[in-house]
């Protein structure tokens, strides 16, 4: 009996000392500092370690191009879904721009370096006036969370819409795009905003509107993580 109590104890010694060999920190071989001044006192200043912010990623799908823009100054019926049958007389007909967010966190999207080039009309910066006889186009960048929310119409005091003009300031926080939604299946629907273009046309120019008369538009979307976004 003896025996076997004694052979148990050493099996247990073993084994709690492979544990703790496996989990001990290493041992230097020979020390960093060694005094030869006898005082029995020594120092060591540390030097700052290598540290950075843990960013999360930003994940997400934006277009690449600025839709095609048809100008619609005569109000015709153009259309804009040819399966669904629809059809728009706005002035400036053009398609919705979503952008998904995939990512960790909500992001703030600021639009910026607008620059627009016109041929054959002006850009105007305020709203065209009733009785403007030149060629002019009035451009608008508006978001919301969906297409039906788009208003269509400019409203000066709205904070979701911004005037598109040659090297206009930059558009910044113009909206945020919140977190993915998780399924209890796991299954992650990525969440989204809508851009669009809109504007007017003068109504009744001295001279006829042309084929030739037109204006291009681009801009840039900026992301970043939202201000306070801590989950």
């Amino acid at each position: 009996m003896k025996k076997r109590i004694l052979a148990l104890g050493l099996a247990m010694t073993m084994v709690m000392g492979m544990g703790l060999t496996a989990f001990a920190e290493e041992v230097p071989d020979e020390p960093t500092i060694s005094t030869t001044d006898n005082l029995g006192t020594a120092t060591q200043a540390l030097t700052a370690g290598t540290n950075k912010m843990a960013m999360p990623a930003i994940k997400v799908s934006v277009p690449t191009k600025v839709p095609d823009i048809i100008l619609n100054p005569y109000r015709e019926a153009v259309v804009v879904d040819e399966d669904a049958g629809t059809t728009s007389n706005a002035a400036l007909v053009t398609s919705p721009m979503y952008i998904y967010n995939f990512g960790t966190t909500p992001l703030s999207i600021s639009v910026q370096n607008f620059a627009v080039t016109a041929s054959g009309l002006e850009v105007s910066e305020e709203a065209i006036a009733a009785a403007e006889t030149e060629k002019m186009a009035f451009i608008f960048l508006e978001t919301a969370a969906t297409e039906k929310a788009l208003k269509g119409t400019y409203d000066a005091k709205s904070a979701l819409m911004k005037v598109v003009t040659n090297g206009a300031d930059a558009w910044e926080n113009a909206t945020t795009v919140a977190l993915p939604t998780t399924s209890k299946t796991g299954d992650v629907t990525p969440s989204s905003v809508v851009f669009k273009l809109a504007g007017a046309l003068t109504s009744a120019p001295e001279t006829a509107w042309a084929a030739a008369d037109k204006f291009d538009v681009t801009f840039t979307y900026k992301f970043d993580v939202k201000a306070n976004a801590v989950k």
